[in-house]
């Protein structure tokens, strides 16, 4: 091997980025095309301009490629492996996501280039929550947004539900009301007996209380119900009327 070229090739194992050569008088065109390897090339220092503890030609990478010579590769992103993600300051390769399609559910590839747990969108996340775009997390849909006082909230479907509590009625916009019954107070169950007559049925709405008779049962709801008997039918027979006249004749001639 030419000494020369052993010599150089020696110096790229010692150097971290370029091969040097110690001695000024050793040029680019001392040497044999390509010696620097692939995707490196030759060149030579401006004496007048810098000052250099060695001197002469060097080797150094191609634009886009890293490394030492002769061992140049491109740029880590144009072939790291599925699994990885290119380090743009190290120009390495290293393991992690590169878009949020590679990360499970719940999951979006973070700007570590790590999967971490936080959500794209609602489908990300359990029917009673939704995904806030601006933390891009998953929050309970009731914990982020109530319902108003004397409300309750119920979740379905990534949608918060609303529905009034026991003894309030809803009242427009203004929420849920409640309700102003005398004789009843919010924590009683509905007796009907206070408010309507004997056997009789009731419901509330709003503030009002409505009395009915059960359908077997007729009479005034707010007095009594009893139950329904139907008047008696009397069937009488053809001709009974007539038969009966003929024998009280016939007892009479007698």
């Amino acid at each position: 091997m030419d000494s020369k070229i052993f010599y150089i090739l020696s110096i790229f194992f010692l150097s971290t980025a370029t091969a040097e050569i110690p001695n000024k008088a050793l040029k680019c065109s001392d040497f044999k095309p390509n010696v620097c390897g692939p995707n490196a090339n030759c060149y030579e220092r401006d004496h007048n301009r810098t000052v250099e503890v060695f001197g002469g030609a060097y080797c150094k990478c191609d634009a886009e490629f890293y490394g030492k010579p002769p061992n140049c590769a491109r740029i880590c992103e144009f072939d790291c492996k599925a699994d990885k993600y290119c380090d743009s300051n190290e120009k390495l390769c290293k393991k992690g996501c590169r878009s949020h399609d590679e990360c499970q559910k719940n999951e979006i590839c973070a700007f570590d280039n790590q999967c971490k747990v936080y959500c794209r969108s609602n489908i990300d996340c359990e029917t009673d929550e939704i995904c806030d775009s601006d933390q891009q997390k998953c929050l309970k849909i009731c914990e982020c947004s109530s319902c108003g006082k004397n409300s309750v909230c119920e979740a379905a479907d990534h949608t918060k539900i609303c529905s009034c509590a026991s003894g309030y009625y809803p009242k427009g916009s203004k929420g849920c009301r409640r309700r102003k019954i005398v004789g009843l107070s919010k924590d009683d169950e509905l007796d009907c007996s206070k408010f309507c007559g004997t056997n009789s049925l009731c419901t509330a709405k709003e503030d009002k209380i409505s009395c009915f008779c059960p359908a077997n049962m007729n009479g005034n709801p707010f007095k009594a119900c009893m139950t329904y008997l139907p008047p008696p039918q009397f069937i009488v027979k053809p001709n009974q009327e007539d038969f009966v006249l003929s024998l009280a004749n016939v007892i009479g001639k007698h």
